[in-house]
């Protein structure tokens, strides 16, 4: 295994406020893009047997979960750190994000997502609207161009809300969950 490849796969133990788990894991559900298409984000969900094959060889995905509760700052956004360590060399195959269970909050009327480096906005996924009523059918799906050469650099869901996403650490959610997928792999 390359050394750089090592260092990759070791950069996403630090992920925090989001549950990380191998995509395709027997916690797959329905509602859960463990195992996405490569294709086409209509077609989003399938099983392993119904999978293409990679694009690349060396193909790697990360999957995960944020839950509602995570989004504790008394501001009108938070960024919840997905993925830590990405080279410069990365390359995205896919990067899709999906509101698995519905936002519900009687203080936030809206909410939005994207995808990007820290204090950036949406420049790998841009922002698209949560809180839908088509949860779980409400995603977003990208294969956006890397946005570094050099270097690395972690990426982030970034939330806004129409007022504060939390009030004193607690969230001002009772409910909501976004399901994200990054696949990719190391441009030699």
């Amino acid at each position: 295994m390359k050394f750089g490849a090592l260092i990759f796969l070791l950069a996403f133990a630090g992920a925090a406020q989001t549950r990380l788990r191998p995509c395709g894991s027997s916690s797959a559900t329905a509602s859960s893009p463990a195992v996405a298409d490569i294709g086409s984000p209509s077609a989003r969900l399938r099983s392993p047997a119904n999978r293409r094959p990679p694009l690349h060889p060396s193909k790697s995905c990360w999957c995960g979960t944020v839950d509602a509760s995570s989004l504790t700052a008394a501001a009108l956004s938070q960024e919840v750190l997905i993925l830590t360590g990405l080279t410069g060399n990365f390359r995205f195959e896919y990067v899709l994000i999906q509101e698995a269970r519905q936002f519900l909050s009687d203080s936030v009327s809206s909410l939005a997502v994207a995808a990007s480096r820290p204090n950036t906005d949406g420049e790998i996924v841009p922002s698209f609207v949560l809180k839908s009523d088509a949860a779980p059918e409400n995603f977003a799906w990208a294969r956006p161009q890397p946005p570094v050469l050099n270097g690395t650099y972690d990426l982030v869901l970034n939330f806004v809300g129409s007022s504060p996403l939390g009030i004193g650490g607690v969230p001002n959610f009772t409910s909501g969950s976004v399901n994200w997928e990054v696949c990719g792999y190391p441009a030699s």
